[in-house]
C-alpha cells in the first residue's frame, strides 16, 4: 500500500513536493487556503478584466532547480520551460541622468556590441571610478577565494553595508553598489542584510556571464497562471494527486514523536466570495438606478435652470459614491481570487448568488475533523507556520528548533507590486527597467512584449475590450521610505495614492526635460485630461495582499497574521522602548488607516542563517518546505521554495525506506576561472576607462549583464596596461 503524504500550502514548494512526490509512487493531498494555487507566484484577473498579480516573475540564469521542474510540466506539445523567454536587454534610469542600457546576452550584432562598449561611460558618467570597480571586484574576490565554511564563518555576520566599507566609499559608490544591489532586488536593507547571502548571488549572477549559452535573465510568456501553474495543476491532477480549495489550516494534533493529524476550515473563503459577489451586485444595481435618476433629475419639468443644475450636481455625486462602492467591492471580490462584476449582469443573477450564499453559510467554517497521512509536509509561507508554532505549545516541546521560525517571520520586508494598464504598445527596453534613484526602490518590466501565448484584444471587461495595449508591472521594494509626491511612506498611503505616487516615481525615472515624454498620463487606461484624480481607477491594480490594517471588514480574516511585522528594526525598538511589549500593531485601533502585507518576504538579515530550520524537524513524520528552510539556495526565491520542497522529498524517502531515486540537489559551487577574473579584475588589470577589461567588469556588476568575462577577454585583460589606483 503507497504512503500517502498530506502537502498543507499550494504555492510554489507544495507544488514541487506534491510533483517529485506523486512522480515516487506516493499517494498526495494538496490543502491550499486561498482559491488559486501558485502563492506568490500567482496571476489572476483584476476587475478590468486584465491580468494582475502579486508582482513580475523573473529566472535568473542560476536557476538549477526550478528550470528542471519546469522542463517536467507538459503545456500543450512541448514543455513550461519552453514558455520562459530572454530579457535581452535591462535599462537602468535616473531622475538626473540619461538611461543606461545593459546588456543581457553575448553580443550578437554591432548594436549589441554599441551597447556593451558605451556602458562604462555611462557608469563613469553617474560617478563610479575605475577604483570604485576595482575595489568592488576585490571583495568579492576575497568573498570568492574562501573556503564555503569560511565564508559563513566570517561573513555571515557582517552586513553588506560594512563588507563593502560603504561608510568610507563615495555616495555613487553606495548608491550603486550597495544600496541598488540590495534594495532594488531582494528588499533587503544593506545595512541589515548578510554580506554572505548577497555577495553569494552576486557570484552566481558573474558565473552566468561567463557562460555565452546560458540565459542571464528569462520571463514567462504569459501571465503566470495561465502559462505554468494551470497546466502544472493540471498535470499533477492527472498523476493522482487531490487538490483542496479554501482550506485553511486550523489545527494539528501531536502523538507521542510524530503528529496524528490535521483539520481544516473549508468555506471560508466561497462564504466571503459569494457575499463579496451579492454585495458588488447590490453596488451595481445602485449605480444603475443613480445614474437613471440623475438623467431624470435633468430633465424635471418645471423647475428653474438653476434648480435643475443644483439637482443634477447632487445627482452626479450620488452617482459617483455608488460607483465608487462598485469599484471596492469588485476589489474584494479579486482579493478572494474571483473575476469582478463587468456591469452586465441583472437582478436574476443576484438573486442567484443571494441563494448560493445562503447554501454556502449551511456549510460554511466547520473543521473537517482530523485528517491523517503517514507524512505532512508544510509548505507555508514563515509567517504563517510561525503563527501555528507559536499557538502549539506542543509542537515547541517536541522540536524546540521550531522556535527559530517564529524568530524567523520577524526578518520580512515588503516587496509587492502594482499594474498600470495602458492604451499605447509601450516597450521601453527588452527586459526589466530599474529605477536607482526612486523612493520606493522601483523595478518594472513591460511585460506585454514578451507575452506571445496573450491576445489583450480579447481581453477585459465589455466597457475595457480591445483597449489595453500594455502592461507595466512594478515592484515596489522601499515600503518605509516618504515618497515624493505626497511624502508618505508606501504603508502610509491610500491604495490610490500608492498608485499615484509610483506612476510620478517611474515619469520623473524615465521622463527627460526637452524630450518627448516616455510615460504620459493620457497612456493611462480611462483617463481624461478634466478627469481628477490623474490616475482612474481601472487603470492600476496593487497586490491583493496589501490590505488596510483597520479595515474591520477583512480583519477576521487576517487577523492570524497579525504577527506579521513591517519591520524587525520597528519591533525592536518599540521593545526597547516598552519593556514586555511584545511589538504586535494594535489591531483593533482606531486612527489612521495603514496598509498591511499578508503575503511579506523574509529577507537574509545578519546572522538569521544559523536559525533556519532544515527540512526535518524532531516530528518523525513532519517535513518543512518554504523558502525559509535552510537551502544552499538561501534566499527567498521561487527557486529557494524548490530546493527546499526536494529536501523534504528526500528525507520522506530515507524515512519511509523507499527505493526510488532522490530528488537533484544542486551545490551552485563557484568555478574556478571566475574567482581567477574575479582575482585579476580585482588587481586592477586593464582598469582602463572604455578598456574592454572594464567593460566585462561593469557589465557583470549589474546583476544581469552579458557574459563578457571569458577566458578571451582574461587573456586581453593580460596584455591591457595596469593602471593605479
Amino acid at each position: 500500500m503507497p504512503n500517502t503524504v498530506i502537502v498543507i500550502g499550494g504555492g510554489v514548494a507544495g507544488l514541487t513536493a506534491a510533483h517529485e512526490l506523486v512522480e515516487r509512487g506516493f499517494i498526495v493531498h494538496v490543502y491550499e487556503r486561498r482559491l488559486l494555487f501558485g502563492g506568490k507566484a500567482a496571476s489572476s484577473n483584476a476587475s478590468n478584466g486584465f491580468p494582475c498579480e502579486h508582482g513580475f516573475r523573473f529566472f535568473p540564469g542560476w536557476y538549477r532547480h526550478l528550470p528542471h521542474t519546469l522542463e517536467r510540466i507538459p503545456y500543450r506539445t512541448k514543455s513550461v520551460a519552453d514558455n520562459l523567454v530572454r530579457a535581452n536587454e535591462s535599462l537602468f534610469v535616473h531622475t538626473e541622468q540619461d538611461p543606461i542600457p545593459a546588456l543581457l546576452r553575448f553580443p550578437r550584432n554591432l548594436r549589441d556590441l554599441a551597447t556593451l562598449a558605451g556602458f562604462p561611460d555611462h557608469l563613469f558618467r553617474v560617478g563610479l571610478t575605475a577604483a570604485d570597480l576595482a575595489f568592488f571586484f576585490r571583495k568579492l574576490a576575497l568573498f570568492a577565494a574562501s573556503s564555503e565554511p569560511d565564508r559563513v564563518k566570517h561573513f555571515e555576520g557582517v552586513s553588506w553595508w560594512d563588507f563593502m566599507e560603504a561608510d568610507s566609499r563615495s555616495e555613487p559608490f553606495r548608491a550603486y553598489l550597495v544600496d541598488g544591489i540590495t534594495r532594488n532586488t531582494v528588499a533587503a536593507n544593506a545595512k541589515l542584510a548578510s554580506a554572505y547571502t548577497i555577495a553569494t548571488v552576486a557570484l552566481r549572477t558573474l558565473l552566468d556571464t561567463a557562460r555565452p549559452d546560458l540565459p542571464v535573465d528569462r520571463v514567462l510568456n504569459g501571465p503566470t497562471n495561465e502559462v505554468w501553474i494551470k497546466p502544472w495543476e493540471d498535470f499533477l491532477t492527472e498523476q493522482g494527486v487531490i487538490f483542496y480549495r479554501d482550506a485553511e489550516l486550523e489545527s494539528i494534533e501531536v502523538e507521542g514523536r510524530k503528529l496524528k493529524g490535521v483539520s481544516f476550515l473549508h468555506g471560508g473563503i466561497e462564504c466571503r466570495r459569494l457575499t463579496a459577489r451579492v454585495e458588488a451586485l447590490r453596488c451595481l444595481q445602485n449605480w444603475q438606478a443613480a445614474r437613471g435618476n440623475g438623467a431624470a433629475a435633468q430633465k424635471s419639468p418645471g423647475k428653474q435652470p438653476a434648480e435643475r443644475e443644483a439637482a443634477a450636481k447632487e445627482a452626479a455625486k450620488v452617482v459617483e459614491q455608488c460607483r465608487k462602492a462598485w469599484v471596492a467591492a469588485n476589489q474584494e471580490l479579486e482579493s478572494l481570487g474571483e473575476s469582478a462584476t463587468d456591469g452586465s449582469e441583472t437582478s436574476v443573477e443576484r438573486d442567484e448568488a443571494q441563494q448560493a450564499l445562503s447554501a454556502a453559510l449551511k456549510r460554511s467554517q466547520k473543521a473537517s475533523g482530523l485528517v491523517s497521512a503517514d507524512y505532512y509536509v508544510f509548505a507555508l509561507p514563515v509567517e504563517q507556520m510561525a503563527y501555528y508554532v507559536q499557538r502549539s505549545e506542543m509542537l515547541q516541546r517536541k522540536d524546540p528548533k521550531l522556535k527559530h521560525v517564529i524568530a524567523l517571520s520577524n526578518h520580512v520586508e515588503w516587496m509587492s507590486g502594482i499594474q498600470f494598464y495602458l492604451t499605447e504598445d509601450l516597450k521601453l527596453t527588452p527586459g526589466h527597467i530599474d529605477c536607482l534613484d526612486s523612493e520606493w526602490a522601483l523595478t518594472a518590466i513591460s511585460q506585454t512584449q514578451f507575452w506571445s501565448e496573450v491576445d489583450l484584444r480579447d481581453r477585459g471587461t465589455w466597457q475595457y475590450r480591445g483597449r489595453v495595449k500594455s502592461i507595466l508591472s512594478v515592484d515596489i521594494s522601499a515600503w518605509n521610505v516618504a515618497g515624493h509626491k505626497h511624502n508618505k511612506e508606501a504603508f502610509s498611503c491610500t491604495r490610490q495614492e500608492i498608485a499615484e505616487e509610483v506612476w510620478d516615481q517611474l515619469q520623473r525615472s524615465l521622463n527627460r526635460k526637452g524630450k518627448a515624454p516616455v510615460l504620459r498620463n493620457e497612456f493611462l487606461l480611462d483617463y481624461t485630461a478634466s478627469q481628477r484624480p490623474v490616475l482612474p481607477e481601472s487603470s492600476y491594480h496593487l497586490d491583493d495582499q496589501i490590505v488596510d490594517r483597520f479595515d474591520r471588514k477583512k480583519q477576521a480574516f487576517y487577523k492570524r497574521y497579525e504577527s506579521v511585522h513591517f519591520s524587525a528594526e520597528a519591533v525592536a525598538e518599540r521593545a526597547r522602548s516598552k519593556p514586555g511589549d511584545a511589538g504586535l500593531p494594535t489591531l483593533f485601533a482606531h486612527g489612521k488607516r495603514l496598509q498591511m502585507n499578508v503575503e511579506p518576504l523574509l529577507v537574509n538579515r545578519v546572522n538569521t542563517l544559523a536559525i533556519r530550520p532544515t527540512a526535518k524537524t524532531e516530528l518523525q513524520n513532519m517535513f518543512l518546505a518554504a523558502d525559509y528552510v535552510w537551502t544552499h539556495t538561501n534566499l527567498a526565491t521561487m527557486e529557494g521554495a524548490n530546493e527546499a520542497a526536494r529536501r523534504a522529498v528526500n528525507e520522506i524517502l530515507t524515512v519511509s525506506g523507499s527505493r526510488q531515486p532522490p530528488c537533484r540537489i544542486w551545490t551552485f559551487a563557484l568555478a574556478a576561472d571566475l574567482v581567477a577574473n574575479l582575482v585579476r579584475f580585482a588587481n586592477g588589470a586593464g582598469m582602463v576607462k572604455g578598456g574592454l577589461a572594464v567593460q566585462a567588469a561593469a557589465t557583470s556588476l549589474a546583476g544581469a549583464w552579458a557574459n563578457t568575462a571569458s577566458r578571451a577577454i582574461s587573456a586581453f585583460v593580460s596584455k591591457t596596461p595596469r593602471r593605479d589606483e
